[in-house]
């Protein structure tokens, strides 16, 4: 009997919750009403040039004088960095991308499989920032496993088979 009071106990606590959130919350009778004004100013806020700037770059590869979409500075061709995806990086903050984040910031896609903290494909040990050396195909090794594996004569990645 105990049982049936706490489920009806915990039943009115939980109708009595959404009583107050369904009566609280404002009601939308007129959407009109709740439109943003017009803008007076028909000159373009910087903030939405650089956004769609931005849009535009997701849809094409990267070229000299599109912004890098990590510092947003204007890229030349001497400093950029390409990604697998065909977006771009300005090489110093692609140097410090490498450590942070596996996707690109443009598309999404997955350009950097390898952070700290993954493990070593070789001797399934913990990387670091510190310790990691990137292969071509951006897969990460400890720098004495990439060594070691260019010793034994091997010419590709062990994770994905691409060249060394």
């Amino acid at each position: 009997m105990g049982y049936v009071f706490i489920l009806v106990g915990a039943y009115c606590i939980t109708m009595a919750v959404a009583a107050v959130i369904l009566l609280t919350r404002p009601r939308l009778t007129n959407p009109q009403s709740f439109r943003q004004p017009d803008r007076i100013c028909s000159a373009e806020e910087p903030d939405s040039k650089l956004r769609r700037k931005l849009n535009d770059q997701r849809t094409r590869n990267s070229r000299p004088g599109d912004k890098c979409p990590m510092c947003l500075e204007e890229m030349s061709q001497d400093n950029m960095h390409p990604l697998k995806c065909g977006h771009a990086m300005d090489k110093e903050c692609f140097e410090d991308f490498r450590y942070i984040r596996r996707d690109c910031l443009l598309c999404g896609q997955c350009v950097n499989p390898s952070l700290p903290g993954d493990e070593c494909s070789i001797c399934c040990e913990k990387l670091t920032k510190n310790n990691m050396a990137f292969m071509p195909c951006m897969h990460a090794l400890h720098r004495r496993c990439l060594r070691e594996l260019k010793a034994d004569g091997s010419q590709s990645c062990p994770v994905c088979i691409e060249k060394l």
